[in-house]
């Protein structure tokens, strides 16, 4: 719990939402449970691949590399944490592997106060139940090239949600022209 406090500490999330909800003009978009979105974040394509869904083309790009690991989707698995209010939540991780917990991150998101919290609890939850938590990004995982999306699109082999086919298909045209 010490690691958990010195994070809270270090990162006082809280205080520095409320200078800004002090200065005039601060918009409440993109705002996450009362606190402003990491930059970066909810930028990722989201769609199936074979019977996985994947909130990111990272994701994707480490279900396509790893194919030949016996991975489970984590999303049922539920970790309690404490965020940065002390307010208790549930993180669910991303993939799962016999003993393995896997989180996929971009790099810049890992340092992110809220993250920290779940990750700590997700180490230590671990730890007490014979497991090993993995954070991976895009130093660890090799990311799927144009082509190779293209491919698995044009197999059928992903499926991306609505608003990312249009995204997808408006991507391609522009390639053409």
């Amino acid at each position: 719990m010490k690691r958990i406090d010195d994070i809270k500490k270090l990162y006082s999330i809280e205080r520095k939402f409320k200078e800004l909800q002090k200065k005039k003009g601060f918009l409440f978009l993109f705002t996450i449970f009362g606190k402003p979105a990491p930059s970066g974040s909810g930028n990722g394509w989201s769609g199936w691949y074979k019977d996985f869904y994947f909130r990111s083309l990272l994701e994707l790009s480490f279900l396509v590399r790893n194919e030949n690991l016996k991975l489970k989707s984590a999303e049922g698995m539920s970790i309690k944490y404490s965020n940065f209010a002390g307010t208790t939540r549930s993180y669910h991780p991303d993939f799962i592997c016999d003993n393995v917990i896997f989180e996929i991150k971009p790099k810049h998101l890992c340092g992110v106060v809220d993250n920290k919290l779940k990750f700590a609890a997700a180490e230590k939850w671990c730890k007490e139940n014979g497991f090993l938590f993995k954070v991976l990004t895009e130093d660890n995982i090799e990311k799927l090239s144009f082509d190779e999306i293209k491919k698995l699109h044009d197999t059928n082999t992903i499926k991306f949600l609505d608003r990312y086919e249009l995204k997808y298909k408006e991507f391609i045209y522009d390639r053409s022209i």
